[in-house]
């Protein structure tokens, strides 16, 4: 399997085949220039789906599908467990990476299939 690196380009005697010269020169072909920020702008949101959506955003939506107690049970942390509030995960999923990835991973699942009420349940 054969990977193309370069951007597909056509030659000129190509198009001139099925279009008139008229008709051609109608076409605009050129790509649209981006500038440095557009550019930017966009492989950012190639990389990271999650750009833009705060951790208070997620939690509260997983808790808000979930309840308290399933997402406990989904993500095993204790601040998810024991006395569970939005502030004191916050507190701790911000100074525990490998607890905000998995966070993370769940919200991005679960924004990726939908919102299903039937997942809520064991």
């Amino acid at each position: 399997m054969q990977i193309f690196t370069q951007p597909l380009r056509f030659h000129k005697s190509t198009l001139t085949h099925h279009y008139s010269q008229t008709e051609y020169n109608s076409l605009n072909f050129k790509p649209k220039s981006l500038t440095r920020r557009e550019c930017w702008a966009n492989l950012c949101s190639m990389k990271n789906p999650l750009e833009g959506i705060t951790l208070e955003v997620m939690v509260t939506k997983l808790v808000e599908n979930y309840g308290w107690e399933r997402l406990g049970e989904k993500i095993r942390i204790k601040c998810f467990v024991e006395n569970p509030s939005v502030k004191s995960s916050l507190t701790f999923l911000r100074k525990t990476p490998w607890a905000r990835n998995k966070v993370e991973q769940l919200y991005l699942w679960r924004s990726q299939t939908g919102w299903d009420p039937r997942d809520n349940v064991k």
